[in-house]
């Protein structure tokens, strides 16, 4: 018997993910070499052990949570509750440094917990990255219309759930194609990002910009008014006018139009507010560009 249990250590000790082994009073009766590697675990001093607040305790020291020092106590307090109780998990742990861990504790039948600990991280971060791909514009770095439909009806049903304003910005360029005929593709492209940068600091980390498609960006404002986010579509339009694109020695300018609107009982979806925000901005452009036009209500 103990052979066999030299030869299980061992084998424990050859696996790619951390295992620890608990007793019914949480102290750890065995620590694979791959958990002590994930999380730089130190050897006990002569005669102690860890048990798993200790181990909680050493996440806490050497800042592998991302958790506000205010609410690391509880955060660790509620880990150690949570596995006390028994069954947690699978979850995933993000980590200070960016690791995702599977983590997971399973209850033995003489009462102890076995506790697993999964590196996902490269799984992750490729789920990141294509989601990043599917999203975002490749050239604005924007996100795309397909994103824009899906965080808009979202916003959309969140606004009428609350009875929170919601208004949406459409910008197109004017005279676009001239741009492009009389300075060339890159040029284009130029402006493209010159613009993608103006909607982001004209506008807050809770609002959603993207790129329509060509020369058409929009805006999504939750929390907020007509009003306020003609503020916001007009301070867009002052920076667009404000891009300066030099091509060797000739000089790029440009404006834009906005449309402007928000939701009511009669424009219920993302859709029906980027066709208002579009009819609107077709307003501006009729009375010649470089202007902010509000839907009718």
């Amino acid at each position: 018997m103990e052979n066999w249990l030299e030869n299980l250590r061992d084998a424990l000790d050859l696996v790619e993910y951390g295992i620890v082994l608990l007793d019914e009073e949480l102290q750890a009766r065995f620590i694979n070499r791959a958990f002590r590697q994930m999380w730089a675990l130190p050897d006990c001093a002569e005669g102690e052990a860890y048990t798993f607040e200790t181990l909680m305790h050493h996440g806490s020291r050497t800042g592998a949570y991302p958790v506000a020092p205010q609410h690391l106590d509880s955060y660790v307090a509620g880990r150690i509750a949570q596995v006390r109780a028994g069954h947690d998990g699978p979850r995933l742990l993000t980590l200070s440094d960016d690791r995702v861990l599977k983590f997971e504790c399973v209850p033995l039948p003489k009462g102890g917990r076995m506790l697993t600990y999964s590196d996902q991280s490269s799984l992750i971060h490729a789920v990141e990255k294509l989601e990043e791909i599917v999203h975002i514009d490749d050239l604005t770095k924007l996100n795309n219309r397909r994103f824009l439909n899906i965080c808009g009806e979202n916003e959309v049903a969140r606004a009428k759930r609350y009875t929170q304003p919601l208004s949406v910005v459409v910008l197109n360029l004017d005279h676009f194609s001239q741009v492009i005929s009389d300075y060339g593709h890159d040029a284009g492209d130029m402006v493209l990002c010159a613009v993608a940068q103006c909607c982001r600091d004209a506008t807050r980390s809770t609002d959603v910009i993207g790129r329509l498609g060509g020369e058409e960006f929009a805006l999504i404002l939750p929390s907020t008014t007509l009003a306020a986010a003609m503020v916001v579509a007009e301070k867009v339009r002052r920076k667009v006018a404000a891009i300066l694109i030099h091509i060797g020695p000739l000089s790029v300018k440009v404006t834009a139009s906005l449309g402007v609107v928000t939701v009511t009982e009669h424009k219920r979806s993302f859709e029906d507010l980027l066709r208002s925000a579009s009819l609107a901005l077709q307003s501006a452009k009729t009375g010649g560009g470089n202007s902010v036009a509000a839907a009718p209500q």
